[in-house]
């Protein structure tokens, strides 16, 4: 079962998400205002809203490992970590999947869905909302994964 199938859960989904625009981008870090990368985002709003287990170990990765590594690492750690499902169709997107997207070799960027935009952290920006279309993103995107109960 979808973990967002409860509108409450979203409720509190789209506040947090909400908390955490305007955090800088900082490589492996996840603190809401002071900086965050792109999968501490993730990680940072599923833990502040008790969807995941707070003591997950992050892997160690260099800035630019998905420029010479076309292992999909980023998918293989979110399904080892967390329950997840895989979707298929961006036209069934429900609020609160995470969406990656490939840059370089390997999908190597992850944002979270809500409601026609996709809530990022990229580098040289802060956390940000685009709308899930935009070409330079929606191009890119490689896997749907999500949360499940």
């Amino acid at each position: 079962m979808n973990y967002f199938d409860d509108v409450r859960k979203q409720d509190i989904l789209y506040k947090e998400l909400q908390e955490w625009i305007g955090t800088p981008y900082k490589h492996r870090c996840m603190v809401k205002g002071k900086g965050v990368d792109c999968i501490h985002l993730v990680a940072g709003v599923f833990i502040n809203i008790n969807a995941i287990n707070s003591k997950l170990k992050y892997p160690e990765y260099d800035p630019d490992w998905h420029l010479h590594n076309s292992r999909e690492l980023l998918y293989e750690y979110i399904h080892k970590n967390i329950n997840v499902k895989d979707i298929y169709k961006t036209d069934t997107l429900n609020n609160g999947d995470i969406l990656l997207y490939k840059f370089g070799k390997a999908s190597a960027h992850a944002g979270l869905y809500f409601d026609g935009y996709v809530y990022h952290s990229v580098l040289g920006l802060k956390v940000f909302k685009s709308v899930l279309k935009d070409s330079l993103w929606y191009s890119r995107l490689t896997y749907i994964l999500r949360l499940q109960k």
